[in-house]
Formats: C-alpha cells, sequence, structure tokens
C-alpha cells in the first residue's frame, strides 16, 4: 500500500520570518515589494512606523542594502565599560571577514 506523501511541494515553499518580529517581517515583504523597498531605504522612519516599529523620537536611522559588490559593515561605538586589556584581546584576535 503506497503512503500518501503530504509534504508540501517545494515550489510552494516560502521562507517565513520569525513570528512577531515585526522587523523580519518587513524585510520579508521587501523581497516582493519594490515599491515598498524603495519607500523604506528613502524614508525608514515613516515605513518602520507603518510596519509596527517604534522608533524614539530624535534617533535617525539610515537603511542601506548589500548588494553583489558593495557590502556595508557598521562601525559601532566603544563601549563605555570596556578596558584597555579587553581591546587589545579583540585586536588581536585574528578574526578574518567573509562575505556571505
Amino acid at each position: 500500500m503506497k503512503q500518501k506523501n503530504t509534504s508540501p511541494s517545494k515550489a510552494k515553499v516560502k521562507p517565513k520570518p520569525k513570528p512577531g518580529n515585526a522587523w523580519y517581517e518587513l524585510v520579508a515583504k521587501t523581497w516582493t515589494d519594490e515599491k515598498l523597498r524603495d519607500a523604506l531605504l528613502k524614508d525608514p522612519k515613516t515605513i518602520l512606523k507603518k510596519n509596527g516599529i517604534k522608533v524614539p523620537k530624535g534617533l535617525e536611522i539610515a537603511i542601506v542594502q548589500n548588494t553583489d559588490d558593495l557590502f556595508y559593515m557598521v562601525l559601532p561605538e566603544k563601549p563605555s565599560d570596556i578596558s584597555d586589556e579587553d581591546i587589545e584581546a579583540i585586536a588581536s584576535s585574528g578574526t578574518t571577514l567573509s562575505h556571505c
């Protein structure tokens, strides 16, 4: 007797954002909605707010998108509670960059 195949067709499977995470849901929407993506890049505060993401007053937001030949990296602020020894340990850790 043959068993019925109940697995979904690969053509119908879509990547799902983490439930309840408005940012991941918005990112997924931008993958299929070019107008939304363009609006998010141009006016992030408005689009974030419209999608349920709170933006504190006075905070500026910049959203960029990586491409095949351009990879953005964010240089974080120095934490106020990090010692010079910790900085030296991080700096000499030999970490390498790989493009995913």
